[in-house]
């Protein structure tokens, strides 16, 4: 059994909210160098390999070789999810979006997280939290509009249609992980397993040339993604998770990520982030946080009285 250590698991979990909050910006400097399946296919690749070697050096190999024919074909759909549809959609809205844009979007997958969950649930008590979610949807109006009414919206219609998508496909892709009995980076591992030849020959279909004229730059960019959205990060955050006695605070420092990579996206990419993005922003994180919050009194009150 894995000891609970706190200081370990907030150093773990703050390393992995730090690199986590630094893809956005890698998205939108490579996306300008290769296309969304050249940057999938290597980025895919590169996880991987990093995750093959986070089995090693767990000793987990063994429990993937045990698993079942009915266990790989779940694996198998859940691939689908994540990462090919998920990344697919992700890079897709970056590859049209300004990157504050699509990743203000895309941290909206906890309120379809939250929606889905009630709504597969269909709890009572879910579903008086649902007002919560009335901040996040007025964030996202404002986000997605940029206070230009609905031309804001239409004028970058696919890249918003593509944005909203990955929050959902990643909201579906934790409701249905969770009901899979695996090992999560043994899950992890084998949807990349599955996902990457795929997506290899996705990118070959899609420009067959392409692949020998990838630029330095754009191979960095790819691997930095591959690693640190995709591969090392989920493994140091899943140490975070199994070293931690407080899984509620490390959810709600997770919360820091998608802010400072605002702040880098400013930084990195001198893209100017508007007020727009930043009260819209403000609401998303308000109707995410809300729930926690109100269910954290809630214990607090009932282990008084």
């Amino acid at each position: 059994m894995m000891t609970v250590k706190p200081n370990l698991s907030l150093r773990y979990g703050l390393l992995a909210i730090f690199l986590w909050s630094t893809v956005a910006s890698a998205f939108a400097l490579t996306l300008e160098l290769v296309s969304v399946y050249q940057l999938l296919c290597l980025s895919s690749l590169t996880s991987l390999l990093a995750l093959a070697l986070a089995m090693l050096v767990t000793r987990k190999w063994t429990k993937l070789l045990e698993l079942r024919i009915s266990q790989w074909l779940q694996l198998i759909g859940l691939s689908l999810l994540n990462p090919i549809l998920y990344y697919i959609c992700l890079f897709s809205a970056y590859d049209r979006l300004k990157p504050q844009i699509a990743q203000s979007i895309n941290f909206s997958w906890p309120l379809f997280l939250a929606l889905g969950s009630t709504l597969i649930g269909g709890q009572g008590k879910n579903r008086s939290s649902l007002m919560f979610m009335i901040p996040s949807f007025l964030g996202l109006l404002l986000i997605t509009s940029q206070g230009q009414s609905f031309s804001g919206i239409t004028s970058n219609g696919a890249g918003i249609l593509f944005a909203f998508l990955s929050a959902i496909i990643w909201a579906s892709y934790w409701i249905i992980s969770s009901q899979i009995n695996i090992d999560a980076l043994v899950k992890l591992f084998a949807v990349f397993l599955v996902a990457t030849p795929i997506l290899a020959l996705i990118s070959w279909l899609d420009a067959p040339s392409a692949w020998l004229n990838y630029n330095p730059k754009a191979i960095l960019g790819s691997l930095y993604i591959g690693l640190f959205e995709m591969g090392l990060t989920f493994f140091l955050w899943l140490k975070a998770l199994e070293h931690s006695n407080d899984k509620v605070m490390l959810s709600n420092l997770s919360f820091l990520s998608p802010t400072l990579s605002l702040i880098w996206i400013q930084v990195i990419l001198g893209e100017s982030i508007s007020l727009f993005t930043w009260v819209g922003f403000a609401l998303i994180l308000c109707g995410n946080g809300a729930p926690q919050i109100s269910s954290s009194i809630r214990r607090k009150m009932t282990s008084q009285s």
